[in-house]
């Protein structure tokens, strides 16, 4: 376990792992592919190796600290991991709850950094709820309407009063807001044989007015407030889901 939170570039964590080639870094922390030649790819690990020998993840003599190295297997190669992408009015921000027997490793992706932490028996679903920006549940009633029929609805709401006319009115006022952050949140496991698996996204929406869980199954489409207990369940079903 790394023993406080450490700050490094992604490029310089991405060569580290291709230098011991441990694996890859989950998508959602990945930095932009580039094509290298194998001068440029020494430059690459040289940097990479200063910059970890700085922040104190490796020896002056060229090695890395046992902690780094395992902090690497567990983030490259979790048995499980949690995973968010957040975007902002500015920013596109990645996180990753990776877990491997009892030690777990939050990565978030900031810009060109990520901060690495280490903790120990930690709730996947929490801990990453913990990490994305918080926001409380928009104040509206669960909306549940045909994909295909948005349009008709929307223009017959005010003449019926239905539970289908109340569902479009508060389509219609979503739409009036706008979208201040939104964000996919994931679940993947590997088994003993590293095959990987990864849930369809959790999606949320924040408005001024609070956030919401955005749903498409079966033509329909679902909105209800995203309480943190609503997103924690969705994502601990879609674990219950990869492992069954």
């Amino acid at each position: 376990m790394l023993s406080r939170p450490v700050t490094i570039t992604v490029g310089a964590l991405a060569d580290m792992l291709r230098i011991h080639r441990v694996g890859e870094l989950p998508i959602v922390l990945q930095p932009d592919p580039t094509w290298n030649d194998p001068t440029a790819d020494q430059h690459a690990a040289e940097a990479a190796w200063q910059e970890f020998t700085k922040v104190g993840l490796a020896r002056r003599s060229g090695r890395l600290d046992g902690d780094t190295v395992d902090t690497l297997h567990v983030l490259a190669r979790p048995s499980v991991e949690y995973l968010a992408v957040v975007l902002g009015e500015d920013y596109q921000d990645g996180v990753v709850v990776a877990a491997r027997g009892d030690e777990t490793v939050i990565a978030y992706r900031a810009g060109e950094t990520v901060t690495l932490t280490s903790v120990r028996a930690a709730s996947g679903p929490e801990t990453l709820l913990r990490q994305i920006p918080d926001a409380p549940p928009a104040p509206i009633e669960a909306v549940n309407v045909p994909v295909n029929g948005l349009a008709e609805e929307a223009r017959d709401s005010f003449a019926d009063a239905s539970s289908a006319a109340r569902d479009s009115r508060t389509m219609a006022m979503l739409r009036r807001q706008q979208v201040v952050c939104q964000g996919e949140l994931y679940v993947g496991v590997r088994d003993a044989y590293g095959r990987y698996r990864r849930s369809p996204a959790v999606q949320f929406q924040d408005y001024p007015a609070g956030r919401v869980l955005v749903v498409i199954s079966g033509g329909y489409l679902s909105i209800v407030p995203a309480t943190k207990v609503v997103l924690r369940d969705r994502l601990r079903a879609a674990y219950r889901e990869l492992v069954q």
